[in-house]
């Protein structure tokens, strides 16, 4: 499968939306979901780019808020991604409904508190992952439509926000930063003339 490049700028009505910020592929492959920071008002917003040669950018979610990092669920149900809808940014969940045309969003679930960042959806939709800011991880079930309670599952201080699990959810793939080793010392040496046996001069 093959991605042709995103434009740098793209278009929707009046408003315009540049810098490319983070992006994800839907679970079959065909549709690219990233995050633009905007110009506008609407600061930084969800988009989608439908797989083919023609398509065009299309506006998921612009509201006079953040919202990025955009995540569908393998069901096709769920759209996850942070917002700074309630002041700190959080995962927050809607239901989504993917055809031909705009897609169709139900209303925000928050699903975190305390501040929270990249979720990430376990292969069979019924459960979503994410991280706090503090570097936990937390998980959601997700059962018969219905978005449960977050259970810490781990703790990774630290971690880098770019991360993923396997399609069970049991291992994750987390980037650390590494410990850097303290420089070796040195020595200043003061007056080192009066140390020599003969004074130094310029060579002849």
């Amino acid at each position: 499968m093959r991605w042709t490049a995103i434009r740098r700028t793209c278009q929707s009505g009046s408003a315009a939306a540049a810098t490319t910020l983070s992006m994800s592929a839907s679970p079959a492959g065909n549709i690219l979901w990233f995050t633009a920071g905007a110009f506008s008002r609407t600061r930084n917003d969800l988009w989608m780019l439908r797989q083919g040669a023609g398509r065009k950018p299309v506006p998921v979610l612009q509201q006079d808020l953040d919202q990025s990092d955009g995540h569908l669920s393998p069901d096709g149900r769920w759209l996850a991604y942070v917002s700074n809808e309630i002041g700190s940014p959080e995962v927050l969940v809607r239901t989504i409904t993917v055809g031909d045309g705009p897609p169709v969003l139900g209303d925000s679930l928050v699903v975190s508190r305390g501040g929270a960042k990249s979720p990430r959806w376990r292969a069979d939709s019924h459960e979503l992952l994410y991280q706090t800011l503090a570097g936990t991880i937390m998980s959601v079930p997700v059962m018969s439509g219905t978005i449960g309670a977050p259970v810490e599952v781990t703790r990774v201080p630290g971690a880098l926000s770019d991360w993923g699990l396997s399609a069970d959810g049991q291992r994750f793939l987390m980037a650390l930063p590494t410990k850097q080793a303290a420089p070796p010392p040195f020595t200043v040496l003061l007056n080192w003339q009066s140390s020599l046996s003969e004074p130094v001069g310029r060579s002849k």
